[in-house]
């Protein structure tokens, strides 16, 4: 036994200590009993040392381990706690019992007390119990745990046989080749097929389906696998990516950039939407059609009232011989010379029909455009067709924004996800900003008009000494006058810029730098994150594809570099040298046709004969002996000055050509050759190639490794350089991450109830609005339509809106009409303000124009010749201008407000709306045709007091739905405001567009207010909430309707210091909800979207190509969703 034994040391082991000590032979005690049973367990120990030790067992009390779990104080371990002594070389064996009147685990702690010390401390003796309570129902839990096991055996089963089935693909047929026709039935569905398959694939790049491209992409695929020494392995998709990858492989450079030119321009082609897929081709060329029809009818008519016989198509053909065809000429001479004898005209001859067909067709040209210009139906009923469409194109054909697509964007990588310590970016910014126009002194000095002028008559009065010395220097030969002119002209040249790149500098300013505040950001975060160089590109004014110095980008960097602590550079070049460092911003890229693909046509030069012809009508005042010259020799010397100054201008123009030519070319030419070049030069326009597109676009990816976009307005538009940056990495800047994710959170998280409320004055777009209310169906349960939107759903359903009616367009109510049967089928609820607080038109001078109005029922014509047209057309043009000269202040108080209620009448129509009347079935004719008879044998009396009955059936009244017709809506009632509280108050999510009220410049702003001081009162309330809610503003007029709101806010507190009021106290007495407004408080939403264009594509469902080339992190795979599960 004693062999056994455990010491505490290493170094004891079977050795004597010369000493105190003891050891033990284990260190754990474990008993296990049923409750109430006894248990019990040993320990042996031994002095190993040389001298007695005395001893005693004493339990360890100690804190429990966990605070919230208290010990009971009930005893269950026992043991002998008696001193006593342990020889030298003597072992004894101590007994623990364990009992407990509980089941459960216990745990107690014993060491043991020695005299003398020993020499190492002793381990503490661990006790060990376990109170096991019997099964009562043991029959019951085996069987449970069968079935469990079965469940379980037969759940891996199947997990094993689902495995196993996704492992296994079931062989399909091979797919259709793209290219041979007859794996088609027809050519329709080839087209059909390839247009899908194609346009699938390619969708991220936004590609149309054309047959000479598909072609053309399947010959460069068979001419890369020639040059790669392969052969293709399977079947093209038809991505373009594939093929984009298969030229990288190749090795050679030449022959690698010359297949990419071709991919380049093929894709440029499938950019292009092929015409008769636009939206407006079938009604443009229904319209042309239409406008051709009635050419026969403009040529009949002119060719009667100028004179010439009506026109007979007659058609030569190969089989006709030539006797058939003089005989045709002959009978078209007799059917002329009878029309003359009909019109008893004279015959004309060759010239003078020649004239008369000049006149018809220019005449029928003038009918053809006064058709398409002058008519304003045709124009206008194209316009708005092609409108309706493309409105009516978005609604079917919007992306369906669902949890997994809020989830892609904001896996969109940024910025803030990468490093850019040492590394070149090529960060693009929206520096558009407004200037002040911008007039060059030529055109703003009138003196030097006046001064240019006295020159030039000056020099026509100069003696013929001067123009013999001209013509003597005109006759110079060779390199000296080349030099000469060449070297006055550049310093001419370079002295003209310089002076005027400061008068450009010194005049034109900026206008509003919002923009630029907005850029600062970003680049000082590039300068924190040491970038070795940032090169900052943007567009600034017009788009003209060429050099405009009034529009350099030298006006932005001077307000840039002023604002940034470290120096900022300006660089007209987009290139730089390895040792460059720092930050650049670049030249304006509308300067390059390669930005647009186009180049702003050179303005016609203004004719200088005329300016001659002006200047000769104001004849400077000269000698009496010159005033006394006859009329002849005044024209004569005219003459001669005209002619000489001609050939001045010509020779100074045939110098500037010869000097572009050299330096162009590189040598000179003789004089003489040049002579009859210019003709050609202007005649060879220059032209855009997609090769220079494609090379500006590798000259912009050089500059940088990173390339980050943060330009969000520049990203809706159609720049070839601001989505098709192919560099390694591409992010998002700090703006539209931010904007991107804040959409993300709100809309990726599926809390409910989700309330949005979409509204707008009448200065915001319609079709926006619509298009905001179609895509956010998919993403929230109640919706309100609120402010001037609203009343287009409650005209859409009768309602008359007195003086707003003549603000909405109608062509819109049938699509709000479809909008409200979507929203109910989504089951998404939708609440229609059904009351208004009206206010009518002041009673000043009130009399007088119901005077004017009766005298224009009186008189319609002499008011309005044009009918009522136009004077609906001028209540809709002045409807908000007279809503602004109403003094709302003073008219608060008056009898002039008033409140209507439309519930009941909306209510009726929506119900209508939603389940409309099944029609009758049709009765047996035999039945009607016994009514008519006993109809015919009653009295005329009683027939006429049926009718009279059925007619006063059918009309019955109808419910209140119509305002007067000066009555302004000033805000929603109190029914509406109290739905809106009811669903915003137990609402998770509320996302707000637009102002609630239908007038947001005026102070009829009561029930904005109302939705601010709901989301102050659910910010505060969520610093209490365990989940709290979330609320998003959108839009800068929201924005700013929020910000007038909290000020009123703020000031409506100010006055009110004595009461004790906070957010979610409630409503005072007047129905208004009550607030302490915190400085805080200012933003009262959780998240704020105000970059305008942007974020409303993203809303309406609008593809921005630019995210979708955006480097993206990889989604989260089903383990991982599980484990981020397991670990919340």
């Amino acid at each position: 036994m004693l062999e056994n034994i455990t010491h505490n040391s290493t170094k004891h082991r079977g050795e004597d200590v010369n000493g105190p000590q003891i050891v033990f032979d284990k260190n754990f005690l474990c008993m296990k009993s049923v409750k109430d049973a006894i248990s019990t367990d040993q320990v042996t120990f031994k002095n190993v040392g040389s001298t007695t030790i005395y001893y005693e067992w004493r339990k360890i009390e100690r804190g429990d381990y966990i605070k919230a779990k208290n010990s009971d104080g009930v005893k269950r371990f026992f043991g002998i706690t008696i001193r006593n002594k342990l020889m030298p070389k003597e072992s004894k064996t101590f007994t623990f019992s364990f009992r407990s009147t509980t089941p459960g685990m216990f745990l107690e702690e014993w060491e043991i007390l020695t005299e003398p010390q020993c020499l190492e401390p002793l381990k503490v003796l661990t006790l060990n119990g376990i109170s096991i309570e019997e099964e009562t129902e043991l029959d019951d839990i085996t069987q449970f745990d069968n079935e469990v096991s079965t469940i379980n055996q037969k759940n891996f089963i199947d997990e094993i046989m689902q495995d196993i089935v996704d492992q296994v693909r079931t062989p399909t047929p091979p797919p259709k080749d793209l290219y041979k026709e007859e794996e088609y039935e027809t050519p329709e569905e080839r087209t059909s097929f390839l247009k899908t398959e194609f346009e699938n694939v390619n969708h991220k790049y936004n590609l149309y389906y054309g047959e000479y491209e598909i072609n053309a992409f399947r010959e460069l695929i068979q001419d890369t696998h020639q040059r790669l020494g392969t052969e293709p392995e399977d079947l093209w998709d038809g991505s373009v990516d594939y093929i984009f990858n298969l030229i990288s492989k190749v090795e050679f450079p030449i022959a690698r950039e010359n297949l990419l030119l071709t991919f380049n321009r093929l894709v440029n082609n499938c950019k292009k939407m092929p015409p008769e897929r636009s939206e407006s081709y079938s009604d443009l060329r229904e319209a042309v059609l239409r406008i051709c029809d009635t050419i026969p009818d403009l040529d009949e008519h002119f060719r009667e009232e100028i004179g010439i016989p009506e026109y007979t198509f007659e058609y030569l053909t190969d089989e006709m011989t030539e006797e058939e065809i003089e005989k045709m000429n002959e009978d078209k001479e007799a059917r002329k010379s009878e029309w003359m004898k009909r019109k008893k005209q004279k015959p004309k001859s060759e010239e003078e029909e020649q004239q008369d067909f000049e006149q018809l067709k220019q005449s029928i040209s003038d009918g053809v455009k006064h058709k398409i210009v002058g008519d304003d139906s045709v124009v206008g009923h194209i316009e708005e067709t092609i409108e309706m469409k493309t409105l009516q194109k978005f609604l079917d054909e919007h992306v369906i924004l669902t949890k997994e697509k809020w989830d892609e964007y904001y896996r969109k990588k940024s910025v803030l996800d990468i490093g850019c310590e040492g590394k070149s970016v090529l960060l693009r910014l929206d520096l558009d900003v407004p200037l002040s126009e911008y007039i060059s002194p030529e055109e703003t000095s009138i003196l030097e008009k006046e001064s240019k002028q006295g020159a030039k008559i000056a020099k026509d009065q100069a003696p013929p000494s001067t123009y013999r010395s001209e013509a003597m220097k005109s006759n110079i030969n060779s390199s000296t006058k080349k030099s000469r002119v060449d070297d006055t002209q550049r310093s001419r040249e370079n002295q003209n810029s310089t002076m005027k790149e400061i008068d450009i500098l010194s005049k034109r300013q900026i206008i509003d730098s919002t923009k630029i505040k907005k850029a600062l950001p970003m680049i000082k975060y590039m300068i924190e994150n040491l970038a070795v160089r940032t090169f900052v590109i943007g567009n600034l004014s017009e788009k003209s594809g060429k050099v405009k110095p009034e529009n350099t980008m030298k006006l932005v960097w001077n307000s840039i570099s002023n604002k940034v602590d470290q120096p900022v550079q300006f660089q007209e070049e987009y290139t730089y040298e390895d040792d460059s460092e720092g930050v650049y911003i670049l030249e304006n890229l509308n300067f390059r046709p390669e930005e647009w693909g186009f180049i702003e046509p050179e303005p016609e030069p203004e004719v200088e004969e005329a300016e001659g012809e002006g200047e000769g009508d104001q004849e400077p005042e000269v000698d009496d002996k010159k005033n006394k010259k006859s009329a002849k020799d005044k024209k004569a010397e005219e003459a001669k000055k005209a002619e000489e100054a001609k050939k001045a201008a010509e020779e100074a123009k045939r110098l500037e050509e010869e000097k572009l030519k050299e330096e162009a070319e590189g040598e000179g030419k003789q004089e003489g050759e040049g002579e009859g070049e210019p003709e050609q030069e202007e005649e060879q326009e220059p032209e855009l190639t997609f090769k220079e597109i494609e090379a500006f676009k590798r000259q912009l990816v050089n500059l940088g490794e990173i390339y980050i976009n943060d330009a969000l307005d520049a990203s809706l538009t159609h720049s070839n350089t601001v989505a098709d940056l192919r560099t390694e990495t591409k992010v998002m800047g700090l703006r539209m991450t931010e904007e991107v994710r804040k959409l993300g959170m709100f809309f990726m998280y599926e809390y409910s109830p989700t309330v949005v409320v979409i509204g707008g004055s009448f200065k915001e777009s319609i079709s926006d609005r619509i298009l905001l209310f179609n895509s956010l169906l998919h993403c929230t349960d109640v919706i309100f339509p609120a402010g001037a939107f609203s009343l287009y759903f409650l005209k859409s359903l009768g309602v008359k809106l007195g003086p707003q009616d003549h603000l909405i367009d109608d062509k819109y109510l049938d699509i709000c009409k479809n909008l409200l049967l979507k929203a109910h089928e989504k089951g998404v609820k939708v609440i229609l303000p059904t009351d208004f607080v009206t206010l009518v038109k002041p009673r000043v001078g009130q009399e007088d124009e119901n005077e004017e109005e009766e005298k224009e029922e009186e008189n319609p014509d002499e008011q309005n010749p044009d009918g009522e047209n136009s004077k609906n057309q001028l209540l809709k043009k002045n409807t908000i201008e007279a809503v602004g000269e109403v003094n709302w202040i003073d008219l608060i108080y008056e009898d002039g407000v008033q409140s209507v209620d439309f519930s009941e009448f909306i209510n009726k129509k929506l119900d209508e709306l939603y389940n409309p009347p099944k029609e009758p079935e049709p009765e047996p004719e035999p039945e009607k045709e016994v009514e008519e008879e006993g109809k015919e044998d009653q009295p005329e009396e009683n027939k006429e007091e049926e009718g009279e009955d059925d007619k006063v059936e059918e009309k019955e009244p109808e419910p209140d739905h119509q305002l007067e017709n000066k009555a302004f809506i000033l805000e929603f009632g109190s029914t509406t405001v109290q739905s809106l509280q009811v669903f915003t108050k137990d609402a998770m999510k509320i996302f707000w567009d637009g102002s609630i009220s239908i007038y947001p410049d005026t102070l009829a702003q009561e029930n904005n207010r109302m939705l601010t001081l709901e989301l102050l009162r659910i910010k505060q309330e969520n610093e209490d909430r365990t989940e709290p809610k979330y609320s998003l503003i959108h839009g800068e007029e929201t924005e700013n309707v929020v910000a007038q709101s909290a000020t009123k806010i703020k000031l409506d507190q100010l006055d009110n210091k004595d009461q004790d009021a906070s957010i979610g106290d409630g409503y005072n007495e007047s129905g208004s909800m009550t607030s302490t407004f915190q400085a805080d408080n200012s933003n009262p939403a959780i998240f704020v979207c105000c970059e305008g264009r942007f974020t409303l594509d993203l809303l309406q469902g609008k593809e921005n190509r630019c995210l979708l080339n955006m480097d993206e992190h990889p989604a989260l795979t089903k383990e991982q969703i599980e484990e981020d599960l397991a670990l919340l």
